[in-house]
C-alpha cells in the first residue's frame, strides 16, 4: 500500500499498465495506519484530501503501516471509489460508475453491467499488484525504488513537522 501511495503521488495519480492502458489512482478521504510496539497495537486514522495526509506521512516514518485506505480509481470515463485493506486486498463499500443501460429494456442487463464494472476495477487492481511484484522482484527495487520511497517518507515527515503551524489552533 505504501508503494501504491508513493507511486500515486510521484506520478500525479497516473499509472501505465502493461496493456498500454492509462489509469488514475488516488488515496482519497481516509486512511488507517497501525504498528505494534511492546505488545501494544497503535492505530491512527487520518481523513481529508490526499494532500493533507500529513499525519499519515509522519506515521510512515514512525514505522506504522497502512492497513486500510479509501481509493479513487479512474479508467477512461469510469470512476470507482472503494476502501481496500492491506492483508487480503479486500474491497469494501465500492461505488461504481453510473450504469448506462435502461432498466426498462432489460433489467438483467443492468445487473451484468454492474458486475462487469466490478470486475474491471478488480482487474485493474490486480494489474497494479502485478506491476508492484515486477518492480519488487527486480534489481530496480533495491537500487531505485526503495531509496526513493525512503526519501519520500523522510521528506514528507520533515515537511509535516515544518508545516504543523499551517493548521489553525484548536
Amino acid at each position: 500500500m505504501v508503494w501504491l501511495w508513493f507511486r500515486s503521488e510521484r506520478n500525479s495519480g497516473f499509472f501505465h499498465l502493461e496493456n498500454g492502458e492509462e489509469i488514475e489512482l488516488w488515496f482519497d478521504g481516509s486512511m488507517i495506519l497501525q504498528s505494534e510496539r511492546d505488545g501494544r497495537i497503535e492505530t491512527i486514522s487520518c481523513t481529508g484530501e490526499q494532500s493533507r495526509f500529513l499525519e499519515a506521512r509522519y506515521a510512515l516514518s514512525e514505522f506504522k503501516k497502512i492497513i486500510k485506505a479509501k481509493i479513487k480509481l479512474i479508467a477512461g470515463d469510469n470512476a470507482w471509489s472503494f476502501s481496500i485493506d492491506d492483508t487480503w486486498f479486500n474491497f469494501r463499500g465500492m461505488r461504481l460508475p453510473h450504469v448506462t443501460l435502461d432498466q426498462h429494456e432489460d433489467p438483467d442487463a443492468i445487473f451484468y453491467e454492474r458486475i462487469g464494472l466490478i470486475e474491471k476495477a478488480v482487474s485493474i487492481m490486480d494489474r497494479l499488484f502485478a506491476l508492484y511484484t515486477t518492480v519488487r522482484t527486480s534489481g530496480e527495487w533495491e537500487n531505485e525504488e526503495m531509496p526513493a520511497i525512503r526519501k519520500w517518507i523522510t521528506h514528507s515527515s520533515i515537511n509535516s513537522i515544518a508545516n504543523k503551524n499551517d493548521y489553525p489552533a484548536p
